[in-house]
C-alpha cells in the first residue's frame, strides 16, 4: 500500500467516525415563543431546535414556551433549565 493510499484510508476512517458521532444527537423539542429568553448564551427565538444538553434560561420578566412531542413546557421569569433525554 502506498503512502497516499494509507493517508486516504486514515482520512476516510476519521470522517466516518465523526459522522457517526453526530448521528446520536436527539432533538428534544422546538421553541414556540421566546421573550427575554436564552438558548445557551444566545437569544432564543421561535423555531429554534432544542437538543440534549442545551441550557435554557429566562431573564426577570422573560418567558419561553417549548414544544416537545405532545407536551408543552413553559418557563416563567428568572428560570434556568438544562435539557436531558
Amino acid at each position: 500500500m502506498t503512502f497516499n493510499s494509507r493517508l486516504t484510508a486514515i482520512l476516510l476512517t476519521l470522517s466516518l467516525a465523526v459522522g457517526n458521532a453526530r448521528a446520536n444527537v436527539y432533538t428534544l423539542g422546538v421553541v414556540m415563543q421566546a421573550r427575554r429568553a436564552y438558548l445557551g448564551g444566545a437569544a432564543a427565538s421561535a423555531g429554534a431546535s432544542i437538543y440534549d444538553g442545551d441550557r435554557l434560561s429566562t431573564d426577570a420578566g422573560g418567558s419561553l414556551v417549548l414544544r416537545s412531542g405532545d407536551s408543552t413546557i413553559y418557563l416563567s421569569n428568572a428560570t434556568r433549565w438544562c435539557c436531558e433525554a
